[in-house]
């Protein structure tokens, strides 16, 4: 859990003070972002926790909990509006990477389909190289498994 804690906020920090590109107007923006969205975010990172917490102590309580949870999701997309602030110049970028990563995704579902649907294809054109015996034989073999 430290790790995953440290990596995360690591890589929003980083995410904070790297700039990607040398046009002035760039660095302008994001250094004033940088300004207003930084002090935002420290100060309210322990306000993070402390949501976190609250939503762990009424987390057992069954209509409690939902009322909660989005609560606490509510308040830790507040507190963390400093980080958004900080990071606003480069939004374009994280969109982008974020469509790359589900078109992605998309990629390999669609792949694995592809793939599930060739294994039945395959198995079909066996079976029907098979006498009608056999066939019956092999769909009960595979309806058992």
């Amino acid at each position: 859990m430290k790790e995953h804690l440290q990596e995360y906020f690591s890589s929003r920090i980083k995410a904070i003070f790297t700039y990607t590109s040398n046009k002035w107007y760039y660095v302008a923006l994001k250094t004033l972002c940088v300004v207003i969205g930084v002090p935002l975010y420290f100060v309210m990172v322990p306000l993070d926790f402390l949501t976190f917490v609250l939503y762990a102590l009424f987390s057992w309580i069954p209509i409690l909990n939902t009322v909660m949870l989005v609560l606490c999701k509510l308040l830790s997309f507040v507190f963390s509006i400093g980080y958004y602030i900080a990071i606003l110049p480069d939004a374009k970028k994280y969109a982008d990477i974020a469509r790359e990563k589900l078109r992605f995704e998309k990629e390999m579902e669609e792949q694995t389909k592809n793939e599930k649907h060739d294994n039945e294809n395959q198995t079909d054109t066996e079976i029907e190289g098979l006498s009608k015996e056999e066939k019956d034989n092999a769909i009960d073999v595979s309806e058992k498994e």
